[in-house]
């Protein structure tokens, strides 16, 4: 979740002939393919995950969309832990409520004990680590224990997490981003003059800058897809 960069992380290799040696001495079931579940609108992602493990593992993958109708029952039992799913990943999808503190929001509900989408068994690792961060009332150690449980998950490999570009908080060169406390709100944003939305005139909040480019093609701040800047 955290840049690779900042945690002295190595970026995982693709090396198929390695993952296929690792899956084979993990005693996967003979004939038995992967099944691989997803809600509709994540088919494509689906699809093309099953791609890569068909090549890689010389394995038969399923792709297994849940129907509308049936997401809320299978949300309910992941939730309950009627964990005899029959899936062996599942492509979901969750977002981050915090800019300080990414585990609260994100790693606890895959990995934590209490976590609603927790599927795998209990990790005392990563629960020994929550448990720290949860009574941290220091800001700088808050986010160095954030930071060790990110690069804990990194290292155990516990999911595969995909980036959402459409859902992605972007700045770009020409934009004052300082993101609130709790939250990534941009109503404060400022911009400068080399900024898509600027009409000529001084500096402008974000506010602002939607109003200057309502009459423009380009949509304003509020507009924007993604809430990118």
């Amino acid at each position: 979740m955290l840049h690779p960069d900042g945690l002295g992380a190595t970026p995982y290799p693709h090396d198929p002939a390695e993952a296929k040696r690792l899956f084979e001495k993990g005693g996967w079931p003979s004939g038995r393919p992967i099944r691989i579940a997803t809600p509709s609108p994540f088919a494509g992602i689906a699809q093309i995950i099953a791609g890569d493990l068909r090549r890689a593992l010389d394995i038969a993958v399923e792709v297994v969309v849940v129907p509308d109708e049936a997401a809320l029952a299978g949300a309910r039992a992941l939730v309950e832990k009627k964990l005899d799913q029959p899936w062996d990943l599942l492509v979901h999808a969750w977002f981050d409520l915090s800019s300080e503190a990414p585990p609260a929001a994100v790693h606890r509900e895959y990995f934590g004990k209490d976590g609603a989408f927790r599927a795998g068994p209990l990790d005392d690792g990563f629960d020994a680590l929550f448990a720290r961060m949860a009574v941290e009332l220091d800001g700088a150690e808050l986010v160095r224990i954030a930071e060790e449980i990110d690069a804990y998950c990194f290292d155990n490999a516990l999911a595969v997490f995909l980036c959402a570009p459409q859902a992605l908080y972007a700045v770009n060169n020409h934009v004052s981003f300082g993101p609130y406390r709790t939250t990534f709100e941009i109503a404060e944003v400022t911009v400068d003059e080399g900024h898509w939305s600027r009409r000529a005139g001084g500096p402008q909040t974000a506010t602002a800058a939607v109003a200057a480019a309502a009459s423009k093609e380009k949509p304003g701040f509020a507009g924007a897809a993604g809430n990118a800047c």
